[in-house]
């Protein structure tokens, strides 16, 4: 009995949770990508709430998933697999075509992590690493050596952390000379109690921050 095409399998689905998910791991099978998170029923309901899937056609009381949600489901692990944080595939999921979240897919016969694929979808630019850098300027070149310096240059900071940390915050001006950053992560699902107790947690470093000798 011959090998499977993997791409077979990307063709023609139709089926509940269950085989969403049957479907995904045994393509990654095929291509010998080994997941840290295989993508359970559990995995595709959070991308489901996450933005990361579209939703499910309704059958009266069953949710059918198509072909479209499983070329979502495993182009979104290939990003994970690349270090992407999920909000960030959320929104490159909501503007991404068809066609984008299949390239991510396509085999590529030398290592290409799925972020220089990415790029490349951005750009519209269907051509090798190699050419597009004969089409850098000076300065193109030289950010692009400086951020893959990066992590050098911030493991020699003390206490520099592996990776440089981005993320999205939000500022909150109450004065001029008042202002509390909080990331955006964060304030989404804040709730009730945990604005009081940051409240009550910014209220006394305030005091202790305080200069001794000023008023109460």
């Amino acid at each position: 009995m011959g090998r499977i095409d993997p791409s077979t399998l990307l063709e023609h689905f139709e089926g509940d949770i269950e085989a969403l998910s049957d479907r995904a791991t045994a393509w990654l099978d095929l291509q010998g990508l080994h997941d840290a998170e295989a993508p359970s029923s559990r995995v595709v309901r959070d991308y489901v709430q996450r933005g990361i899937l579209s939703r499910p056609e309704r059958r009266g009381r069953d949710a059918v998933y198509e072909t479209r949600h499983l070329i979502e489901l495993l182009a979104a692990r290939a990003l994970v697999r690349d270090g992407w944080p999920l909000a960030k595939i959320a929104e490159f999921m909501a503007g991404a075509k068809p066609e984008d979240l299949r390239a991510l897919l396509a085999p590529r016969p030398s290592p290409q992590s799925a972020l220089d694929a990415v790029r490349q979808i951005k750009a519209r630019v269907a051509m090798p690493k190699e050419a597009l850098m004969l089409r850098m300027t000076g300065d193109q070149m030289k950010a692009s050596a400086l951020r893959a310096a990066a992590p050098a240059h911030v493991a020699q900071i003390p206490g520099g952390h592996p990776h440089v940390r981005v993320e999205r915050m939000s500022k909150l001006e109450f004065a001029d000379d008042l202002t509390v950053l909080i990331g955006e992560r964060r304030l989404a699902v804040m709730t009730f109690d945990d604005a009081e107790a940051i409240g009550r947690a910014v209220t006394a470093a305030l005091l202790a921050a305080k200069p001794r000798g000023g008023k109460p």
